[in-house]
């Protein structure tokens, strides 16, 4: 059954998203994104996030905004055409299996979502492969011991030590690790040649 239900509507899921617009405002803080940049949003869900990175970067960037459910796309398209932006392309496909249009992107960011995914190693294989040498990116989730008030249940959080590795074996180096609001952790990652970090 898709997420999006009668009950979980891309609408209610976009409010969702707006009340953890501090959460994506952390993470861009640390991610620098600025004027001209082409950001990949993965899980962009309904697309809360992806706009507020279209307002950022800005006519002369693009943003690629990746999420498996077609329905989810539709709704952010048209929202794209409401506030008159013309430079976010919607990918449908798997965050597991997907190709971008060249040049791709050179920052990328990955919020609350490995959680959900079958396979998250597959992910961020898939993302080190599509990205070129250099991107940054930020990979943001919840913390293993859960918040009662909110968030996934314990059984699918995924540590931050294995997280780490996962970064680590998928050619990513971490530069920098933080703690965001709300029992959430963070690396700002970029992509390198071979397998490294610290």
């Amino acid at each position: 059954m898709s997420f999006y239900d009668s009950e979980v509507t891309p609408e209610r899921m976009f409010q969702r998203q707006i009340r953890k617009a501090h959460i994506l405002a952390d993470a861009l803080t640390h991610l620098q994104i600025g004027p001209g940049d082409r950001v990949l949003d993965v899980g962009s869900g309904p697309g809360y996030g992806s706009l507020r990175l279209a307002q950022v970067v800005g006519p002369e960037g693009r943003v690629f905004a990746l999420d498996a459910s077609a329905l989810a796309l539709e709704y952010l398209e048209a929202r794209c055409r409401e506030e008159g932006v013309t430079w976010v392309t919607a990918i449908a496909a798997d965050a597991a299996d997907f190709h971008l249009p060249a040049p791709g992107a050179n920052r990328f960011a990955v919020i609350d979502m490995l959680h959900d995914a079958e396979d998250p190693a597959a992910i961020l294989r898939c993302l080190a492969h599509e990205l070129p040498i250099g991107a940054v990116g930020v990979v943001l989730d919840f913390q293993a011991v859960p918040d009662p008030q909110s968030g996934p249940g314990a059984d699918i959080r995924i540590a931050e030590s294995r997280l780490r590795d996962l970064l680590l074996q998928s050619q990513f180096v971490i530069d920098e690790r933080w703690y965001p609001p709300d029992g959430r952790y963070a690396f700002l990652v970029r992509r390198a040649p071979e397998v490294g970090g610290r």
